[in-house]
C-alpha cells in the first residue's frame, strides 16, 4: 500500500513538472541578439559578448516595435561565394545596433523587428557591401548582402617636396616647389587661373587629406584651395572636395583669416561650409575655422561615408578648431591632387607656402583616431558655385 501511494505521488509530481514546462512563458529576446546557424550547438552570443540560452522564444516585450522574427543574412564575397568570418553591423531604428561575426558559411541568424527601416553592412578586409529596406517577414526570411572590393587602406600619395615628384604648374612660376626650402611657394591672383597638380590613382572611397600650410598676406578677398578633383582641364567645373584658406572682409570693418571646406558633387551642385556674409553694416559669416596670417598650421580634411570634417592644428599639435558637415550627394572618382585658385573675375592676390601633403585611403570600419569622424552633423545649404563664399571686392564696397 505504501509503495502504491509513493508511486502515485511520484507520477503526480512528474505530471505537474511537465505541465509547468509546457506552460512556461518564452524568454524575451535581448536587444542585440545574434547567433550563427553553423555554430555546432555552441552558445549564442549577444552584442555584449555574453552567452545566451541556446533556445530563445519571442516574448511580447522583445522589441518596442512589435515581436521579433528570425532572419538569415547571407553574406557573399566579391567573387559571389559565401564570406566566412566577415563582420556584420545591423542598425534598426529604435533598437540598439547589432554587431556580429560571420560563421564559416557566411550565414548569420538574427532576430529582427518587422516593419522597421533596417540597414545591414558587411565587411571583410577591403570588401564591403550593404543592404537596406523595411523588414517584412511575409517576403521570406533570407537577406542577401553582396560585397565588392574597395581600395586597400593606406597612403595614396605623399610629398614632402624634398625632391621633384613631377608636379605640373600652370603658369610655371605662380605655384612652384622651392628647391632651397623643400616646400611650395604659392601666389594666386584672381585675375587669372593658376594651379599646381599631380595625377593619382582614382580615389572612390573614404580618405584623409593632410597638409601643412600658411597664408602670409592678401591684398583683399582671396584664397587658395588644396584638395582632390575628378578632372583638371576644367577645375572649376570638376567634382571635388577641397580645403580653402584665405582672407575675407575687404571694404568692411570685419576681417576674417579663415579655413573652410568647398566642394562639388558629380551632378555639378557646388557647396561650401560657410554661411552668412560680411557687409559694411554687419557680419553674419560662419562655418569656418579662424587662423592667423604668417603662421603655419596642419590641416586635415577627412571624408567618411556621407560626412566630412576639417581639423586645424598649430605647430605644437594643439587643436585650433574644427568644422564638420554632411554630404548630400556623391562625387565622381578623384584623379588629381590640386593646389590653386580658378577665380578670374577680380584683382586681389594672396601669397603663402605649403608642405607635407599626404592623401590616405581610409577603411570606414577602423576605429577613428583624433576625433576625425564628426560627432554631430551639420547640414549646409547648397550654393551655386565655389566662389559664393568669397564675393568680388566690388560687392564688399572696396574699389
Amino acid at each position: 500500500m505504501i509503495k502504491e501511494i509513493c508511486l502515485s505521488f511520484l507520477i503526480s509530481a512528474m505530471l505537474i513538472s511537465i505541465a509547468l514546462i509546457c506552460t512556461a512563458q518564452p524568454l524575451e529576446t535581448p536587444a542585440g541578439y545574434i547567433s550563427s546557424t553553423s555554430n555546432g550547438g555552441q552558445p549564442a552570443i549577444n552584442s555584449e559578448g555574453s552567452e545566451l540560452p541556446s533556445s530563445i522564444g519571442v516574448g511580447s516585450g522583445a522589441a518596442s516595435h512589435g515581436n521579433l522574427d528570425v532572419f538569415f543574412i547571407h553574406v557573399h564575397n566579391a567573387g559571389g561565394g559565401p564570406a566566412g568570418k566577415a563582420n556584420v553591423v545591423i542598425d534598426q531604428k529604435g533598437r540598439s545596433q547589432i554587431n556580429g561575426i560571420a560563421a564559416d558559411n557566411g550565414i548569420y541568424r538574427v532576430w529582427l523587428a518587422g516593419g522597421i527601416m533596417t540597414s545591414i553592412t558587411a565587411s571583410l578586409g577591403n570588401q564591403k557591401g550593404s543592404w537596406s529596406g523595411i523588414i517584412d517577414r511575409s517576403k521570406g526570411n533570407k537577406i542577401i548582402v553582396k560585397m565588392s572590393k574597395g581600395p586597400t587602406p593606406g597612403p595614396i600619395f605623399e610629398d614632402d617636396f624634398s625632391r621633384d615628384k613631377g608636379w605640373t604648374s600652370s603658369p610655371p612660376s605662380n605655384i612652384v616647389r622651392d628647391t632651397f626650402e623643400s616646400n611650395v611657394h604659392w601666389h594666386v591672383d584672381r585675375i587669372h587661373d593658376q594651379r599646381m597638380y599631380h595625377y593619382i590613382d582614382p580615389v572612390t572611397g573614404d580618405f584623409r587629406i593632410g597638409v601643412d600650410a600658411m597664408i602670409s598676406d592678401a591684398t583683399n578677398n582671396c584664397d587658395v584651395k588644396v584638395g582632390l578633383l575628378n578632372e583638371i582641364k576644367n577645375a572649376q567645373g570638376s567634382s571635388g572636395l577641397l580645403l580653402q584658406i584665405g582672407y575675407y572682409g575687404g571694404g568692411t570693418p570685419y576681417q576674417h583669416w579663415y579655413a573652410c571646406v568647398v566642394g562639388k558633387y558629380s551632378d555639378g551642385t557646388a557647396f561650401t561650409s560657410t554661411t552668412g556674409k560680411v557687409e559694411p553694416s554687419g557680419d553674419t559669416w560662419g562655418g569656418y575655422v579662424t587662423i592667423s596670417p604668417e603662421k603655419w598650421y596642419t590641416y586635415e580634411l577627412v571624408k567618411r561615408n556621407s560626412n566630412w570634417k576639417l581639423m586645424v592644428y598649430d605647430v605644437q599639435g594643439r587643436s585650433v578648431g574644427s568644422i564638420s558637415g554632411r554630404l548630400k550627394d556623391d562625387f565622381s572618382s578623384f584623379r588629381y591632387i590640386y593646389i590653386g585658385n580658378w577665380d578670374t573675375n577680380d584683382w586681389p592676390t594672396a601669397d603663402g607656402k605649403l608642405d607635407n601633403i599626404k592623401i590616405t585611403s581610409l577603411d570606414s570600419r577602423e576605429p577613428v583616431q583624433n576625433d576625425e569622424y564628426p560627432s554631430s552633423e551639420t547640414d549646409y545649404a547648397p550654393q551655386n558655385g565655389y566662389s559664393t563664399s568669397i564675393p568680388s571686392t566690388s560687392i564688399s564696397g572696396d574699389s
